[in-house]
């Protein structure tokens, strides 16, 4: 199962966003849950970085399957509605393929 826990501040804006471990939807490199999650959490950190000015730290460990991404101050408008088309996407996708395979919490930091 893909556990995702997204860090909210108090204004609700995403903060910092923990991917780990792997669907098991399917055999390795052919199971679409997890190349549907990796390939939103991939676009959205690049997208970031290329389209806005926000710094942020991030930790994989593809072995482990572990993909740690954290701003360093409050999101900018556009970091947070890419942060926000995140959460979206992978919601809809827990929510086609069910809780055995994406389980997301929120948490406030």
């Amino acid at each position: 199962m893909i556990q995702i826990v997204i860090y909210k501040n108090s204004k609700n804006e995403i903060q910092r966003v923990k991917l780990s471990g792997h669907a098991g939807y399917a055999n390795r490199g052919k199971d679409v849950v997890c190349a549907a999650v990796s390939c939103l959490a991939i676009t959205t950190f690049n997208s970031i970085e290329a389209l806005t000015e926000d710094s942020f730290y991030i930790d994989e460990d593809e072995s482990k399957g572990v993909m740690d991404f954290s701003l360093e101050e409050e999101p900018s408008k556009e970091a947070a509605l890419l942060l926000q088309s995140f959460e979206l996407g992978v919601t809809d996708i827990s929510e086609s393929y069910g809780t055995d395979y994406v389980k997301i919490t929120c948490k406030e930091v």
